[in-house]
């Protein structure tokens, strides 16, 4: 009997270890796989935002304004192997004002003039008869009873109100404080400085690489005309991928262009000038510091807690 005994214990430990073993592993398993997907996870958002901040955004322009004629005009914008993309197209002449989405291949019509123009066609069909008995059939909807206000005393409303103007005068007064004191740190001149600063990188940022317009300008004025040759013929000096080219007309006035251009956009360059700007720069630095000082004081705070 006792070696019966020992031996169902040992099988019913190696039982227990096995079960273990398996528990264990099983345990092991699913952390490794919550790890993978939490991974996976910071790999695509790392992804998304990289490939926002760096993918540039490529757009182009055409527009063209005859003599006899209106305006068009057309856009297309594209990211990331155009798999985002955007379209605009206007024509005053034909009445055409087009805006489309296309996301994945699926396009997607945000402006709808179809739509709108058959509901304003049908209105427009509708006789002034027909519009009389609308008006007689449908019932006039008096408005609803307002509700009585709550019955509270003068005393309780009175306190509440006084209570209210503190809180507001308090907040506005701390938030004064806090915009005083940091625009006495920074003197005005550098901030106009470093705003035509910003203004430059952005316009640079944002400047087409090509960029190509043909004007046609004819004003009853000879001395207006040659005003407009000189403006147009300065164009040219402000970056080489700027190119306009003009026939003047000094007899009539008239008025036509040709406009074309392209270029690309990066976002992360536009984030990284206005993070580099000089305000900004100084009130992230005063907010790290007011954080790292907060979080300092709870610490120290905690420690004397538990001394005491």
């Amino acid at each position: 009997m006792t070696i019966s005994k020992r031996i169902l214990r040992v099988v019913i430990f190696l039982l227990l270890a096995l079960l273990m073993y398996a528990f264990l592993d099983f345990t092991l398993r699913v952390l490794l796989i919550i790890l993978y997907i939490i991974l996976g996870i910071l790999a695509i958002t790392l992804a998304i935002v990289l490939a926002v901040l760096f993918v540039p955004i490529r757009y182009t322009v055409e527009s063209e304004k005859k003599i006899d004629g209106g305006i068009t005009a057309s856009a297309y914008v594209s990211w990331l192997l155009k798999i985002f993309s955007l379209r605009y197209f206007f024509d005053m002449d034909n009445k055409i004002n087009q805006l489309i989405v296309k996301v994945f291949g699926f396009e997607f019509d945000i402006l709808g003039d179809e739509e709108e123009e058959s509901e304003d066609d049908d209105k427009a069909k509708m006789s002034p008869q027909e519009d009389e008995k609308k008006e007689k059939d449908d019932p006039i909807r008096e408005p609803p009873p307002p509700k009585p206000p709550p019955t509270e005393s003068a005393h309780t409303k009175g306190s509440s109100e006084k209570g209210a103007r503190k809180k507001d005068r308090e907040a506005k007064s701390s938030v004064i404080k806090e915009i005083s004191l940091f625009l006495k740190k920074v003197s005005i001149r550098e901030v106009i400085a470093e705003s035509i600063d910003l203004i430059k990188k952005i316009f640079k940022i944002l400047k087409p690489t090509i960029f190509r317009l043909n004007v046609l300008i004819g004003r009853d004025d000879p001395y207006i005309t040659g005003l407009i040759i000189a403006l147009t013929s300065s164009f040219g000096f402000l970056t080489p991928s700027i190119t306009v080219a003009g026939d003047f007309d000094f007899d009539e006035e008239v008025f036509g262009y040709e406009l074309f251009a392209r270029g690309k956009v990066r976002i992360g360059k536009l984030m990284w000038c206005v993070l580099t700007y000089g305000p900004v720069r100084r009130l992230i630095k005063e907010i790290i510091r007011e954080i790292f000082k907060r979080f300092c004081d709870i610490i120290f705070f905690r420690k004397k807690l538990r001394r005491a």
